[in-house]
């Protein structure tokens, strides 16, 4: 009886654990949904060159290039809702931060993405415009 006991004993704490794992596993999936280096192509509907844009699952950080300036920030991602974190960056005087400064207001209002193949799509929380496609590198 003893032996009996301790067996189910043992398969409970070992099924418990294996359910955590499952659980760390799962999470972790969820997570990576967005992971990857991207050459953004087109903002705000414009043409656009030199500007980057990194997601990284586990950590749940953007960076990139903005094309003067480094930028990084936190991004909480549910399903397909994306939603990013104010965005710090480096101070980089260039002549012309038009562009940079764009970007900057495209990834503050980004609600949901869309990945298909190597093409990302980021559009607005407001009412669904594309602000960003990019290409994976």
């Amino acid at each position: 009886m003893k032996a009996i006991l301790k067996i189910s004993l043992i398969l409970t704490i070992f099924c418990m654990y294996s359910c955590a794992e499952t659980q760390q596993v799962l999470e972790t999936t969820g997570r990576v949904q967005l992971d990857g280096t991207y050459t953004i192509t087109i903002l705000n509907g414009d043409s656009v060159n030199g500007m980057t844009i990194n997601f990284s699952g586990i950590t749940k950080r953007v960076s990139g290039y903005g094309g003067c300036n480094q930028y990084f920030a936190d991004y909480t991602l549910n399903n397909l809702t994306l939603s990013i974190g104010d965005i710090g960056a480096t101070k980089k005087a260039c002549p012309n931060l038009d562009n940079e400064t764009e970007l900057f207001e495209a990834l503050a209002n980004v609600g949901s993405y869309n990945s298909v193949g190597k093409s990302l799509t980021l559009y607005s929380k407001d009412n669904n415009d594309v602000l960003i496609e990019a290409t994976e590198n």
